[in-house]
Order: structure tokens, then sequence, then C-alpha cells
């Protein structure tokens, strides 16, 4: 299984004194599965996301035009749940592609 999401990213959230988050919830079958991200700086203001899966640190301080690849996550109960922070003006994600680990 495999789904791609593509570019979304934040805009006026500084400007209006909220932090800089995105959220994704994704209903999967238990099993084990691989998150990859890609994330990029057009204007150089998003240079170090933090990624949590499920309340996990998956990615810290995430590089920028680099594809992250996380270890295996373990889904039980519920959905899988990605939340993105940065202090950095803005976020910018170009996909999320999270891949069944047979």
């Amino acid at each position: 299984m495999v789904r791609i999401f593509p570019l979304h990213y934040t805009k006026n959230q500084y400007e209006s004194g909220v932090a800089r988050n995105l959220q994704y919830s994704f209903e999967l079958p238990e099993g084990e599965y691989v998150v990859e991200m890609y994330f990029t700086d057009p204007w150089n203001c998003s240079k170090a996301p933090t990624v949590t899966a499920n309340g996990e640190a998956i990615f810290t301080d995430a590089a920028v035009n680099t594809v992250l690849t996380s270890e295996v996550i373990t889904v039980t109960d519920g959905p899988l749940t990605l939340d993105i922070t940065s202090d950095d003006l803005c976020i910018n994600i170009c996909y999320i592609r999270i891949i069944f680990a047979a």
C-alpha cells in the first residue's frame, strides 16, 4: 500500500501568532509502515520541521530538500496521525508517502 499526498504548506500563522503546524490522520489497517516525507524551503523560511507519528518523534529538526525515511511504525489500534510543527515562519511539505512494510 502506498499513499502519496501532494504539496501543502502553512501560511499566515506567524502573523496571527499561531504556532506553525500541520496534522494528518490516515486510517490504515493494523500493520507496520514506513513513512517517507520530503520538505522544501523555497522562501528561505521553513528550515527544520519536527514530525511525530502517533506521539512518537520520527523526524526532529528535519532536513529540507532531502527524502526522509522513518523507521518502521506499528499501527495497532486506530489511525496513523502525523503532527508536523516548526519554530520557523512556515512549513513546506512536498509529499508524504506511506508504505506497507510487509
